[in-house]
């Protein structure tokens, strides 16, 4: 395998945990009973997992992520309907 394929291949799966750290953090939320302290938590814990494979990718996380999780929340779960974030 020379070198470019397998950097391809790291990078796939990289993206393939980043989907499932993602995933399973949207799971949580739409189905875990959080406060909303837990929530600013969960997503905090969120993005140092996705900063351990993406180092330089902080800024480019709080663009997308954190209004996604705290929408699923809001939209979802019964106590994110309850504060209204």
């Amino acid at each position: 395998m020379d070198q470019n394929t397998q950097a391809l291949k790291d990078e796939e799966e990289k993206m393939q945990r980043l989907r499932l750290i993602v995933d399973g953090t949207a799971h949580c939320l739409i189905h875990g009973d959080y406060s909303l302290e837990e929530v600013e938590g969960l997503i905090l814990q969120t993005r140092s997992r996705v900063l351990e494979l993406f180092p330089d990718k902080g800024e480019l996380f709080d663009l997308i992520y954190p209004s996604k999780f705290r929408r699923l929340f809001r939209d979802w779960s019964d106590r994110g309907k309850e504060v209204g974030l």
